[in-house]
């Protein structure tokens, strides 16, 4: 498969399993990517209007085209967010996310986690292996450093839930591989 959906319209129990899902196939090696979207079979109740536009998928590419987009969903240049104006980017260098960095094992890597527009309160995870490797408290705007030990290839990737463990945002993994 070109990717996977594993959020859809308001996040729920099903929407874990899937991503739980997900990690495990990376856990194995897959290269996956991973998308959100929404859609309704209903009309809106009124309560909290329609579904549609959340969760919003973000796709790196510079070029709007149909093929263009589709190929960065498929490299895995995606992040997933709650709201159109939550941001989340991981970097090293030029590499972002969906791109693989080539190092040594038992090198350090410096990757810089920027997020903006989440609520005060919320959490940022750096997941690796199915283990969350740190969690940080952010604001509204958050930027950071993070250090990380290089001893196998593996994926480093970040969510951003809110205090009651509810998803706010999720990217795609940094792929590393050690020679």
């Amino acid at each position: 498969m070109d990717s996977v959906e594993i959020w859809n319209g308001a996040w729920d129990t099903t929407d874990e399993m899937a991503m739980n899902k997900w990690d495990a196939l990376l856990q194995k090696g897959s290269r996956i990517p991973a998308i959100g979207s929404s859609d309704s079979h209903m009309p809106p109740t009124g309560k909290g209007g329609s579904p549609i536009g959340s969760p919003v998928t973000f796709v790196g590419t510079a070029n709007l085209t149909q093929a263009a987009i589709l190929s960065a969903i498929r490299k895995g240049h995606v992040f997933v967010s709650e709201k159109p104006d939550q941001l989340i980017s991981i970097t090293f260098g030029k590499t972002g996310i969906g791109d693989e960095i080539r190092t040594k094992k038992a090198e350090k890597l410096k990757l810089l986690v920027t997020t903006q527009n989440y609520p005060e309160g919320s959490i940022l995870k750096l997941i690796s292996d199915g283990k969350t490797l740190r969690e940080s408290p952010i604001g509204k705007n958050h930027s950071e450093a993070v250090e990380f030990d290089v001893q196998k290839s593996t994926y480093l990737r970040a969510e951003v839930r809110d205090g009651k463990n509810k998803m706010l945002a999720f990217t795609d993994p940094i792929f590393i591989v050690t020679k």
